[in-house]
């Protein structure tokens, strides 16, 4: 079975080492910018503190090769793939170092150091809700879209 947030990696044991973080900066801008942000959802998980919801030897499984761990009928890998979708994460040939300095780099960016309690959802694929604030913009918007488009319309309907 997996391990989780309660069994993950050892904070102390990620690199605080600047060379190792700016190569994980180097390597997570080539293979994971593409799909992965931190604080936000993209196409995959926000991976803020990812390290606090699996263990290394997870991970690397995951990032390397997650159809494998799919096929074996992996519950964590199922979970992920069911959420968004039946997107595949695609395979990545990374040495574990490579993924050691990537999570260095994250944890270098990640402001909470703890898990939050994610509930009954995957760990680390809860999909975050606009904001009030958002939602009230995206109204707005939507309401002088209609006016600009009445306005159209009337002007050519004579």
């Amino acid at each position: 079975m997996t391990k989780l947030a309660s069994q993950g990696i050892s904070l102390d044991s990620i690199s605080k080492d600047s060379i190792v973080i700016d190569k994980g900066s180097q390597l997570f801008d080539k293979f994971c910018f593409q799909c992965h942000e931190l604080g936000k959802e993209k196409i995959g998980p926000d991976l803020t503190s990812v390290y606090n919801f699996y263990s290394f030897s997870w991970l690397y499984a995951f990032i390397t090769n997650s159809d494998s761990l799919i096929a074996k009928g992996d519950t964590l890998a199922l979970d992920i793939y069911n959420y968004y979708k039946e997107m595949p994460m695609p395979d990545h040939d990374l040495t574990k170092n490579e993924v050691k300095s990537i999570l260095a780099y994250i944890k270098s960016k990640s402001p909470d150091p703890e898990p939050k309690n994610l509930g009954n959802q995957p760990k680390h694929v809860v999909k975050k809700t606009p904001s009030i604030e958002k939602k009230g913009i995206y109204f707005i918007l939507g309401i002088i879209f209609i006016a600009l488009l009445l306005g159209i319309v009337k002007k050519y309907w004579k």
